[in-house]
């Protein structure tokens, strides 16, 4: 779960009907827009309302960011402000292995 602080709250399911809260990834600045994880559940891809992405390694208890990006909008020049659209939809496609992105300019990214 993302949250308006910029924090990722993992759940681990343990028996039908129970949770128990297994991990937390800090490290946004700003509103979790989306979230996905990548097809063996050890990777974890977040992104944020000032249009950063992270990518984590996700362990019990313990959330190691990998690397960070800005998600672009194909719709504008490279270097304007313009081109950085916040994501608001993610998701892995594991049998082409693409992270798929939407964005606030109705652009879809496959990264």
């Amino acid at each position: 779960a993302g949250s308006s602080t910029g924090a990722l709250s993992l759940w681990k399911l343990i028996e039908a009907g129970a949770i128990r809260h297994d991990s937390r990834c800090e490290g946004h600045t700003a509103e979790v827009t989306g979230l996905a994880f990548l097809a063996d559940r050890l990777l974890l891809v977040s992104a944020d309302a000032q249009t950063e992405m992270v990518l984590w390694r996700v362990a019990p208890l313990k959330c190691t960011p990998l690397c960070r990006w800005r998600h672009r909008s194909p719709n504008g020049p490279i270097n304007s402000p313009i081109s950085h659209s916040v994501v608001t939809a993610l998701t892995y496609e594991a049998d082409r292995h693409m992270l798929l992105t939407g964005d606030e300019s109705g652009s879809i990214n496959v990264w």
